[in-house]
C-alpha cells in the first residue's frame, strides 16, 4: 500500500458522514491522560519485530527488528598537548587531542574564553581515541586565552571542555617567594633562582626590579632558564637583611615579578694580641665536669716569636699530672698531647709552622670513644688534616682527657710559662662533639680558607671568645657565660689585625743578628748596635701607604722609611741602594738618602715624638711626617732624597733599622700604646694618632686587594 498526500480544501462536507466536532469542542482539559479510555494501543509498547520506519528512498514503511538498530554515542575528552603555546616561536602547531567515540570523519575547533569559534587548518583521525589538529601560532590571540575544544564526530555527536590552551603566559617561578637565605659576610655565596615558561621552551632572562642586593653580590643571568646570584658577602655594621625583587621575562617579552630577600650576617672577627714578655694569659675554671672525652677546640692565630716553647692552651693546674694541651715546641711543630702519670695520647707534626706574615686556622677534634684509633686525636690546619706526624701515640679507647674536666683551663700559658706569642682569633671550644673545620670555615671563591660563623651547640662547658669588648676580652659569647679571666691583657691588645683583614708586622724572619729584639707582637723593636733593621711583612708595588713610628729615644733614633725587596737581610742596606728614609739623631731629622748622604729636615725631635712615613708607590717617591706635620727640607722640598724607587725594585715596603741603640714602635693600624685621638683611613681601617694623608691607607690585605 502507498501513502497519498491530500490537500484539506478537496475535502467537502458532504463527504464527512459522521457528525462534525463542533469548533472550540476539544480543548487542553479534555486532553487530560484519563480522558481517552480504551485504546489500548496507545499505552502498549511494540514487540522487537513490530518496529516501523519510513524508508525515505522507497516512500514506504518498513518493518525493523530492533535489535539491528544502532545506539548513537556522543565522544569523550581526555587530554590536549601541548596545553601552550608561544606566540613568538611562529609557524604552526599542532595539538594531539585524545578521548574516546571517535568515529569517522570526526572534526574538531577551538573555542575561544569570550566563546568565539576557531578552525583548525587541517584535523587528521589517527584513531577512534586519537585526532591531531593543526593551527598557524598567529592564529591564537592571547585575549582569547585560555582556549576550549570541540570534538564532534561522524554522527554530530560533540563534546565541549573549556579552559585548555594557554597562549603567551607569563613566566612561572619555581623558587619561592621570601629568604634566600642567611650569610655571614665574607661568605662566599652562590644562589640559584629559576622560573619556567609553560608555552615556550626558550631561556628566561631576569633582572633587577626594585631594592638592592647585598653589597658585593650581583645577578648572573645563565642559559636556560635560571639565574644565579654571586659574590662575597661585604663587610656589615650589623644583621642587614636587603629586599629586592626580580623580575623574569620570556622570549614573547611576558614578565613576572617576585620579591625575595637575603641576610647578611655581621662578623667582624677580632683578634688578642699576646705578648709573652708581659706574661698574657687567660684562665677560668668550670664549675662541673662537662664530656672530657669527645670535644673540639678552633681558633685562628698569628705567630710573633719563633723558637720557643708556646701554649695555646692546657687544662690542668700545672706543667705535671693530669694535664692536657697543644702547643709549639721549640722546633715549631704543633704538639697535643694527652698525659696522667705518663703520655696517654700524643701527636707532634712533622710539619714547622714559622709563617709569622699569615694567618692560620687550627682545630683539634677529640673523640676517644670513636672505635678507629687514628680517628681518636684529629688536627686540622686551614680545613685540611694533619696526618705526617714525628710522634703519633693515640689514646685507648675511652680515654678521659682534663678538657671539661673541672680543673683549671688555661688560654696562652701552662703555669708561669710558655706564653703564647702572637695573635689570636674566634676561640671556640666544642663540649660533646667532634667536629670537623667545616663547622668553622669555609673556601670561598679564590680557594682561600676563610672564617665563618659557627651555628651549632656548645655544650655545657663549651665557650666562644670574640674578644669584641675591650674592657671584658674574657667574655664568652656563647650564651653560657663561661667566661675567662684576663691576665696582664688590656684594651689596647683588642686588635683589628684578623684573618678577615691581615695587617702588615715586622718580619721577624730577618736573620737574628740583624734583628735586635722584638716583641709586643712583632710591632717594637730594640736594637743593641749598627746594622739592625726590620722591614714589615707586606710588601707592595701600587697604591700609597701610610705607617706610624714612636721613637722612645729621640738621641737614638734609628732611620725610618722605605726597603727595598731586593735588600739582602744578612748586610746593612741603610745608606745603600736598596733603602732609604729619616734618620733621627741628636734630636735632629735628617734626610738618610741612598747613596749615604744626609740633608737636615727643618724641626727637632723629641722623645715619643711619631714619624709618619707615607710611601707613594704610584709615582716612585716617599714622604715623612712629624707629629703630624709634613717634614721639607732647605734644598730638595719635601720628598725624601728625591729618590726615584723604581730604577732599583718594583716592590718596597715601610721599615726602619741601623743606628746603633734605639727602641721603636711601629703602627701599621694597631698600636701598642694608647692612641690619645684615633684616626683611621678613607676605608675605616687603622688607628693611628695623625690624619692619614689623603689617598693613602694602612698596609692590610683588604686594601692591598683593593689598590695594592
Amino acid at each position: 500500500m502507498s501513502l497519498k498526500k491530500i490537500i484539506r480544501k478537496n475535502i467537502e462536507d458532504s463527504a464527512v458522514t459522521e457528525p462534525k466536532i463542533a469548533n472550540e469542542a476539544v480543548t487542553a482539559e479534555k486532553l487530560g491522560t484519563d480522558f481517552i479510555t480504551g485504546l489500548d494501543e496507545l499505552t502498549s509498547v511494540a514487540e522487537d519485530d513490530n518496529l516501523m520506519i519510513y524508508d525515505t528512498s522507497a516512500g514506504v514503511l518498513k518493518k525493523v527488528s530492533k535489535s539491528n538498530t544502532t545506539t548513537l554515542t556522543s565522544p569523550t575528552f581526555s587530554s590536549v598537548s601541548p596545553d601552550n603555546s608561544q606566540t613568538a616561536d611562529g609557524g604552526n602547531i599542532t595539538f594531539t587531542i585524545t578521548g574516546s567515540g571517535f568515529t569517522a570523519g570526526t572534526n574538531a575547533r577551538l573555542i575561544g574564553a569570550s566563546g568565539q569559534r576557531l578552525n583548525f587548518t587541517s584535523v587528521t583521525r589517527t584513531s577512534t581515541t586519537s585526532i591531531t589538529a593543526t593551527i598557524a601560532r598567529s592564529s591564537l590571540l592571547q585575549a582569547q586565552s585560555p582556549y576550549g575544544i570541540q570534538v564532534i564526530n561522524g554522527e554530530g555527536l560533540a563534546v565541549t571542555t573549556a579552559s585548555l590552551i594557554t597562549i603567551d603566559n607569563i613566566p612561572i617561578f619555581n623558587t619561592a617567594a621570601g629568604s634566600l637565605g642567611t650569610f655571614t659576610e665574607g661568605d662566599s655565596i652562590d644562589i640559584e633562582v629559576s622560573a619556567y615558561d609553560p608555552d615556550s621552551t626558550s631561556g628566561i632572562t631576569y633582572e633587577l626590579q626594585s631594592g638592592s642586593l647585598p653589597a658585593g653580590l650581583s645577578l648572573v643571568n645563565e642559559s636556560g632558564d635560571s639565574c644565579r646570584i654571586q659574590g662575597t658577602a661585604s663587610a656589615v655594621d650589623a644583621d642587614t637583611t636587603s629586599n629586592f625583587t626580580l623580575r623574569a621575562t620570556d622570549s614573547a617579552s611576558n614578565t613576572t615579578s617576585r620579591a625575595f630577600s637575603i641576610t647578611i650576617e655581621d662578623f667582624a672577627l677580632n683578634g688578642l694580641r699576646f705578648d709573652d714578655g708581659s706574661s698574657d694569659y687567660l684562665n677560668r675554671t668550670p664549675s662541673g665536669a662537662g664530656n672530657r672525652r669527645t670535644w673540639t677546640w678552633s681558633c685562628w692565630f698569628k705567630r710573633s716569636t719563633l723558637g720557643t716553647n708556646q701554649r695555646f692552651f692546657s687544662f690542668g693546674e700545672s706543667d705535671g699530672d693530669p694535664q692536657t694541651l697543644l702547643k709549639f715546641n721549640t722546633s715549631d711543630q704543633l704538639k697535643l698531647e694527652i698525659y696522667n702519670s705518663s703520655t696517654l695520647g700524643e701527636l707532634i707534626t712533622n710539619r714547622v709552622f714559622r709563617d709569622v706574615s699569615a694567618w692560620y686556622h687550627l682545630v683539634v677534634a677529640m673523640d676517644t670513644t670513636n672505635g678507629t684509633a687514628g680517628n681518636r686525636m684529629r688536627i686540622y690546619i686551614n680545613g685540611s688534616e694533619e696526618t705526617s706526624f714525628s710522634t703519633d701515640t693515640n689514646p685507648s679507647l675511652n680515654t678521659d682527657t682534663e678538657a671539661n674536666n673541672s680543673i683549671l683551663h688555661r688560654i696562652g700559658n701552662i703555669s708561669t710559662s710558655e706564653y703564647f706569642d702572637g695573635y689570636m682569633a674566634e676561640v671556640v671550644m666544642i663540649d660533646g662533639s667532634q667536629l670537623t673545620p667545616t663547622s668553622f670555615g669555609e673556601t670561598d671563591s679564590n680557594g682561600v680558607w676563610i672564617p665563618k660563623k659557627y651555628s651549632g651547640s656548645f655544650g655545657t662547658n663549651g665557650f666562644h671568645l670574640d674578644f669584641a669588648d675591650g674592657a671584658d676580652l674574657g667574655n664568652d659569647v656563647s650564651g653560657n657565660d663561661n667566661d675567662f679571666t684576663e691576665n696582664n691583657l688590656t684594651s689596647i691588645d683588642k686588635v683589628e689585625d684578623t684573618p678577615q683583614n691581615n695587617y702588615a708586622t715586622l718580619n721577624a724572619l730577618v736573620p737574628a743578628s740583624r734583628l735586635g729584639t722584638i716583641s709586643d707582637g712583632n710591632l717594637k723593636i730594640i736594637s743593641s748596635g749598627d746594622n739592625f733593621y726590620s722591614p714589615s711583612t707586606i710588601y707592595v708595588s701600587k697604591g700609597k701607604w701610610y705607617a706610624e713610628f714612636k721613637l722612645t729615644d729621640a738621641t737614638r733614633g734609628g732611620v725610618i722609611g722605605a726597603i727595598s725587596s731586593n735588600a739582602n737581610l744578612n748586610t746593612s742596606f741603610w745608606g745603600g741602594t736598596y733603602g732609604t728614609g729619616i734618620s733621627a739623631f741628636n734630636n735632629l731629622i735628617y734626610n738618610y738618602n741612598n747613596s749615604g748622604g744626609t740633608t737636615s729636615f727643618t724641626g727637632t725631635i723629641s722623645q715619643n715624638d711619631i714619624i709618619g712615613i707615607a710611601l707613594d708607590m704610584d709615582n716612585k717617591k716617599i714622604y715623612a711626617y712629624h707629629n703630624g706635620s709634613l717634614l721639607t727640607t732647605s734644598i730638595s722640598g719635601n720628598v725624601l732624597n728625591d729618590y726615584d724607587l723604581s730604577t732599583v725594585d718594583d716592590y718596597w715596603t715601610i721599615g726602619f733599622g741601623n743606628d746603633s741603640t734605639y727602641t721603636i714602635e711601629s703602627n701599621f693600624g694597631n698600636p701598642i700604646s694608647t692612641i690619645s685621638s684615633g684616626n683611621s683611613d678613607a676605608n675605616g681601617y687603622g688607628n693611628f694618632e695623625y690624619a692619614v694623608p689623603s689617598g693613602y691607607f694602612a698596609l692590610n690585605t683588604k686594601n692591598l686587594a683593593e689598590y695594592g
